[in-house]
């Protein structure tokens, strides 16, 4: 099936004033791979101009459609996560407004807030050790907009994982496996691989210019968010078929992956079998 496709996006106002992206791509066993950066200079305090102008023109030009590595199908990003940087300096509102000029669930503005714990008051529920969440949606901007609030010490411990697992001979790898193109530069190479990893469990990162880091810790979660949304649909999907609530809650993510590479691929591997995706989901219910 190749890969599904996510962007992430770092924003900052000075050295120079610019917004970076990283694309990213997600498949069977949470495999990736690095398919690319761009780097959009401008000012970052108009959401119609500067940096996000130069930006909206590349996804245009691009209609966000890229080589997968894993099969070179060209492969459109299915979400894009938009750093929503320092309130203070007012770029929150403006990436609601740029993220508004995507299709509905396309783009969303994001922030990473370290160690995200959930909020047992609101009757959150926690989806990770430590009643921790991956992300979570709030609300921001004069229209309360989705913003998503990103767990990042999980998301750079997944990175880490994944430039431990080593690489097989031929194709097949080997689950979490993250591929990286022949070209990398030293820099891209510095910035990726900058994060020490404290006694406390916590993150440092050695490098001061780690904006690629920070761009593929939010297509990370761009691609985990997008997963979420295709396993619920799945989810009711089930229900309305007949499948009790409870077992139909039991859909993985990775599942979720396969029915949704059957539908818009063709993909007939992994272990849901389904011969249509418009007549039957998991025959095994």
């Amino acid at each position: 099936m190749g890969c599904d496709v996510q962007a992430g996006s770092a924003t900052d106002k000075n050295n120079p004033s610019r917004i970076e992206v990283s694309v990213w791509g997600t498949g069977m066993g949470y495999r990736k791979w690095y398919i690319g950066h761009k780097v959009f200079l401008g000012p970052t305090d108009n959401a119609y101009q500067g940096a996000f102008a130069r930006l909206w023109d590349w996804a245009s030009e691009t209609q966000l459609t890229f080589p997968c590595p894993a099969d070179h199908s060209a492969r459109m990003v299915q979400f894009i996560a938009i750093d929503a940087g320092n309130a203070a300096q007012g770029r929150d509102v403006e990436v609601c407004r740029f993220a508004a000029r995507f299709p509905a669930g396309t783009a969303a503005p994001v922030k990473g807030f370290g160690k995200l714990k959930a909020d047992a008051k609101k009757g959150e529920k926690a989806d990770l050790p430590y009643g921790l969440k991956r992300w979570r949606v709030s609300k921001i901007g004069p229209m309360d907009e989705n913003m998503i609030e990103v767990n990042t010490h999980f998301y750079k411990q997944a990175l880490v994982t994944g430039l431990g697992v080593k690489r097989q001979p031929g194709e097949v790898q080997s689950p979490q496996y993250h591929s990286w193109p022949y070209d990398l530069t030293d820099e891209e190479f510095s910035q990726i691989v900058c994060l020490q990893k404290m006694a406390d469990g916590s993150f440092v990162e050695t490098n001061p210019r780690h904006e690629i880091l920070d761009t593929i810790v939010y297509a990370d979660m761009a691609a985990d968010y997008w997963l979420s949304n295709i396993r619920n649909k799945l989810v009711q999907l089930r229900i309305s078929r007949g499948t009790s609530r409870d077992v139909a809650e039991m859909t993985t993510q990775a599942q979720a992956l396969e029915w949704w590479a059957h539908g818009k691929y063709g993909y007939t591997g992994g272990t849901l079998n389904v011969p249509s995706l418009a007549d039957q989901a998991l025959e095994s219910d």
